[in-house]
């Protein structure tokens, strides 16, 4: 029995119908989710307060938010560290 290989955009949330994007141009099998899960740590305005769990666009995380420190993508292990459990 062969295990199953998992490349570096596999996305199993990731669906044809619910506007998500391909993870490779031009393909309609490989796919990842528009918007991705991140704990705040910093308070955003129109974003959230610090230690809420928003979603937020794939991009503006992996762009603006995570690369300035202003939050941490919502790994469990992130969210046992840095999210309010009161929020």
């Amino acid at each position: 029995h062969a295990a199953l290989q998992r490349r570096w955009w596999h996305d199993p949330d990731a669906r044809l119908n619910k506007y998500d994007k391909p993870a490779v141009t031009g393909t309609k099998y490989a796919l990842v989710r528009q918007h991705v899960p991140v704990v705040l740590l910093a308070n955003i305005r129109g974003v959230g307060k610090k230690g809420q769990i928003v979603n937020v666009k794939r991009g503006y995380a992996r762009h603006h938010l995570v690369p300035k420190g202003l939050a941490v993508f919502g790994t469990w292990e992130n969210i046992d560290c840095h999210a309010d459990p009161a929020l």
